[in-house]
């Protein structure tokens, strides 16, 4: 009887820490899958923070852009000769300083906001720069201005596809190009100082 007891006992101790055993490996489990979701939150939670700084990255161009737009289109010096009084070319010529200084800072904003080793940047570097310094008719600007937007777009369009590809976990490959970019580019009046040199 003795003998009998200390066996069931045994069994019921054996029984015991095989459920403990069990406890212990689900615990193990849930701790495993505790540990899985909370590195994919924190991955998560990465690449909604890189995509939230590009966001704001894209929206500060977009109004620099904007801005260097209004400013380069209706790019006029002010008139000069005995029409003009001179406190009204004084303040004519004071408008125009202010305006070549605020597009001056934008354009060095821009500069710096882009990748100068990417070629759609480099273009729109190039549009800007040659609004800043080439003399034309209002006329002339106000139809070479677009090409302000096209090339924005495109530098825009390519960041938020990053953007995209990022928070969908799929690659993010190198910017990909428009068919029409090579013609676009050939018929605009900046294609000698667009491919530059990218230092």
């Amino acid at each position: 009887a003795v003998a009998d007891k200390a066996a069931d006992a045994a069994v019921t101790s054996a029984s015991a820490a095989n459920e403990n055993a069990k406890a212990a490996a689900r615990s193990a489990e849930a701790a495993v899958l505790n540990a899985t979701a909370a590195s994919r939150n924190s991955v998560n939670a990465g690449l909604h923070q890189v995509a939230r700084l590009r966001q704001e990255w894209i929206n500060d161009l977009r109004d620099e852009l904007a801005a260097l737009h209004s400013l380069l289109a209706n790019w006029q010096p002010p008139a000069t000769g005995t029409a003009i009084e001179a406190a009204a070319a004084a303040s004519l010529q004071e408008a125009y300083d202010t305006r070549v200084r605020d597009a001056n800072t934008r354009l060095a904003r821009v500069e710096m906001l882009l990748n100068p080793r990417e070629l759609e940047s480099r273009r729109l570097v190039a549009v800007l720069r040659f609004l800043a310094v080439q003399p034309m008719t209002l006329e002339l600007r106000h139809r070479r201005a677009r090409w302000i937007v096209r090339w924005g777009q495109v530098v825009l369009k390519t960041e938020w596809d990053r953007v995209r590809s990022e928070l969908n976990g799929t690659p993010v490959g190198s910017p990909r190009r428009r068919t029409r970019s090579p013609k676009v580019l050939s018929a605009s009046p900046f294609s000698k100082q667009v491919d530059g040199d990218a230092s």
